[in-house]
């Protein structure tokens, strides 16, 4: 066996042992209403998403998801990850329409937020097949930052063992192969690819060019999720603007799922990160015009 696939299994061990997360009631029933004979002429009368929050993980989708879901013009799924466009795209469009809710007025557009979607290889594609039209918005966050974020929610959730360095030291193990069996295999699906992508998930710019392989830029907005939790009001009124929803301010902005926000990354682990995403970040700011680490520098 070799290191890399030493490591895939040893990675693969840990997250077969983890307890299987309870689906709740409402998506049950959900997925059972789905799944009656019938079920696709109903679904057909429920809209497709015209708005999609794609990324990143641990970058404030969260918090922009809660924040949009009070906007009176616009109808939030069912629950905030659906996963349709990575882990569930097998179920069919048909069982994608029963994750939004159906409201009296149909002309009010649905969106969801799954922060996958923007790493998922294979995400870009699906999504313009089905959603050509959507508007999709990213958040990007400091890249070192963001993968200690990622790296803590996993030690929460039970799916790290390693500490920090040492899970950045088995990231290329882990992920050996996996994203070409992902775009090799419809079917597949890589939890390794998913969770244990500290670094890679960093790389905004490769990302984006992807997403501009498929969609327009005039449909996409990206957006500093340092901006989000310095500015709420400001970067909202942005993302209402670019959805073309009226003006709209809740009475509280707090931030959701914030965990490890506080939280500085050991040295000297961040400088060894930030010479990693240096030319990533170089690429990035070609591309948008700006990156997330000067943001936080300027701030």
């Amino acid at each position: 066996m070799t290191a890399a696939t030493d490591r895939q299994s040893e990675a693969r061990r840990v997250l077969a042992g983890l307890p299987r997360r309870r689906r709740s009631p409402r998506r049950v029933i959900c997925d059972a209403w789905a799944a009656l004979p019938g079920s696709g002429a109903l679904s057909a009368s429920r809209p497709l998403p015209a708005v999609i929050l794609a990324g990143t993980m641990r970058g404030g989708t969260t918090s922009l998801f809660e924040y949009l879901a009070q906007h009176p013009q616009i109808v939030p799924s069912r629950r905030k990850e659906v996963h349709f466009f990575d882990l569930e795209h097998g179920r069919g469009a048909g069982w994608y329409r029963w994750q939004f809710r159906r409201q009296r007025d149909l002309r009010l557009p649905r969106f969801e937020s799954t922060p996958y979607y923007m790493f998922e290889p294979r995400a870009p594609a699906r999504m313009r097949a089905v959603v050509p039209d959507a508007r999709v918005v990213f958040l990007l966050r400091d890249p070192v930052d963001r993968a200690f974020s990622h790296y803590r929610k996993n030690r929460r959730d039970g799916r790290e063992p390693l500490d920090f360095a040492e899970a950045l030291a088995a990231e290329d193990e882990r992920l050996a192969g996996e994203e070409e069996r992902l775009l090799a295999d419809p079917a597949y699906v890589s939890p390794l690819h998913q969770h244990y992508s500290y670094r890679r998930r960093g790389h905004y710019a490769e990302q984006l060019a992807r997403w501009r392989d498929h969609y327009p830029e005039r449909q996409m907005l990206v957006l500093d999720a340092g901006r989000l939790f310095a500015h709420p009001r400001a970067t909202l009124a942005a993302v209402t603007e670019f959805l073309g929803l009226e003006p709209w301010q809740p009475a509280a902005l707090p931030p959701h799922n914030a965990g490890g926000y506080d939280q500085p990354v050991p040295e000297p682990l961040r400088g060894m990160l930030e010479a990693h995403f240096a030319p990533h970040e170089r690429r990035l700011e070609s591309l948008i015009g700006w990156c997330p680490s000067r943001s936080r520098e300027a701030a």
